[in-house]
């Protein structure tokens, strides 16, 4: 399988932090995810999902169905103050416990490049410990994901991500941190 470099942009500015503090990083190596990969079961104390979303207004995914997007108003619990102070956009914050994410903007379209669309996705932790990610395409049975969890970050706080996506579709992203699952909706296009 051929080894994919792509650049992974700093999330500080959607995530309304300086550059300096964030530590940003130009280039990293993704980790592979297929859409047919399967992971062991474990029991997770913590686990968020989307609700139903808004089917009547959802993103057209193939085939003419829409697309449940996730959104923040979709979430469980509030994000806590450390997690609300990174952002003047209160509303896009997603999880539960000890990891957040920022929502992609459903009008968001990701970067279109000969291996698919790019994504970059950023992500709040505030407990010690390697951030888990992974992609599985929901509306089909076909397409993969490469994922980017790039090293050199603080063992808590904001840890930028990327996912490239072989094609366009609905999407489920998974991010695991510790015995927390947090799972959202993505239309790509």
């Amino acid at each position: 399988m051929r080894s994919t470099r792509h650049p992974l942009v700093c999330l500080s500015v959607v995530l309304g932090i300086g550059a300096g503090a964030a530590g940003c990083s130009a280039q990293a190596r993704p980790n592979t995810a297929t859409s047919n990969t399967t992971t062991p079961s474990t029991t997770t104390p913590s686990t968020t999902t989307p609700g139903a979303g808004t089917p009547g207004a959802g993103t057209p995914g193939t085939k003419g169905k829409p697309c449940a997007v996730t959104r923040g108003s979709d979430r469980r619990s509030r994000p806590p103050s450390e997690v609300l102070r990174q952002s003047p956009d209160h509303g896009q914050w997603f999880g539960d416990g000890d990891l957040w994410v920022s929502l992609p903007d459903p009008a968001y379209r990701p970067e279109r490049v000969p291996e698919g669309y790019g994504m970059k996705i950023g992500w709040w932790r505030l407990a010690e410990g390697r951030l888990k990610l992974s992609a599985t395409r929901i509306d089909e049975d076909k397409g993969s994901a490469t994922v980017d969890v790039p090293s050199g970050y603080a063992p808590t706080g904001l840890q930028p991500t990327g996912v490239l996506f072989s094609q366009a579709g609905c999407w489920r992203v998974t991010g695991s941190l510790g015995y927390t699952k947090v799972r959202f909706v993505v239309a790509v296009r």
